[in-house]
């Protein structure tokens, strides 16, 4: 009786490992991809911020004021202080030149979702649509053999930063 109890134990002990490693293996791809949807996102904003405060678009304080209308729009919102906008400027600036410099497709949604395939960088850019017109070029990375998509992915935004 001993040996069917310890045969049924070992069964589920099997059970449970391989069901454990998939639950494991699906969390490290999720937070990857959440990693990677980030980055993407703050690559956008950067660039965005960039572009306007950077060239004298936008006063001083602007920043500051986004920030605090972000915070009062989308209540609960974290990470989206006038010192993280402004690290996400730093790390579109930092990372600007990987679009400029290799080869990979950009994608465009616009209105009414047509896909206009561009090859000019190392990312897939997607053109996000808000108010007034004004474009917010998010971040994807693809598939390029040049570039090290597995340890950009792998370094946190406060890394990158």
């Amino acid at each position: 009786m001993q040996k069917k109890n310890e045969l049924q134990y070992d069964m589920l002990r099997s059970v449970v490992d391989t069901i454990k490693t998939a639950i494991l293996q699906s969390q490290a791809r999720a937070a990857q991809l959440v990693t990677q949807e980030q980055l993407g996102l703050y690559y956008g904003i950067g660039r965005y911020v960039s572009e306007h405060s950077r060239k004298g678009y936008w006063g001083t304080g602007a920043i500051e004021n986004i920030s605090m209308m972000l915070k009062s729009e989308l209540p609960g919102l974290k990470g989206f202080s006038a010192e993280n906008i402004k690290l996400m400027r730093r790390f579109y600036e930092a990372w600007k030149d990987i679009e400029v410099n290799s080869v990979a497709t950009t994608t465009e949604i616009t209105e009414g979702n047509k896909h206009q395939q561009l090859t000019n960088s190392v990312v897939a850019t997607t053109e996000l649509q808000p108010v007034e017109s004004e474009t917010i070029h998010q971040l994807k990375l693809t598939n390029d053999e040049d570039f090290p998509v597995t340890a950009f992915l792998n370094i946190s935004f406060t890394h990158h930063v």
